[in-house]
């Protein structure tokens, strides 16, 4: 079996790449994996350098959020997470997530997929779909139903699932 060293988790900071997120933390601390947390910015058009691409990701909502949740897991020393950026507007997500995932030699990818459905998902299909078909490496899809009245409390779950 091939080990699995480098795990990339493509997010959008929402509630269901951040449930991607901690299985990724799960898989990444039973095999010692290193993650890699990655989010698509439209950059500003008066961005020249990747220095300043990056001082204004740290000014935005995003860049806030990204620091947020990559402080979460610096708490954890059983885990090495970092945070990767990538410029491109949203139609270049698959793109930047294959091109990340080739350039880096990643031999996983976990991402959320929302659960599109209807008119939209048959005209585009959806971001998940498309990098499962053109990534080099396997690809975890984690898809989060509305919580059931029988589902665990916080307490209950692994100590990545609580999150801040």
């Amino acid at each position: 079996m091939a080990s699995l060293n480098r795990i990339l988790v493509p997010v959008d900071f929402s509630e269901k790449s951040q449930a991607a997120l901690r299985c990724a933390a799960m898989i990444g601390a039973r095999l010692g994996a290193e993650i890699d947390v990655m989010y698509v910015w439209r950059k500003p058009p008066e961005t020249a350098s990747r220095k300043d691409l990056l001082t204004e990701f740290t000014r935005s909502a995003p860049g806030h959020k990204m620091m947020e949740w990559l402080a979460f897991f610096q708490m954890r020393d059983e885990l090495e997470v970092r945070g990767r950026l990538s410029p491109g507007a949203h139609a270049d997500v698959p793109d930047a997530i294959v091109e990340a995932a080739e350039a880096g030699k990643y031999d996983l990818v976990v991402m959320a997929t929302h659960g599109r459905q209807g008119f939209w998902h048959n005209l585009k299909g959806t971001i998940t779909e498309e990098v499962t078909r053109r990534a080099p490496c396997p690809v975890v899809t984690v898809r989060v139903e509305s919580p059931r009245a029988d589902t665990p409390s916080d307490a209950d779950l692994h100590p990545y699932d609580v999150w801040p």
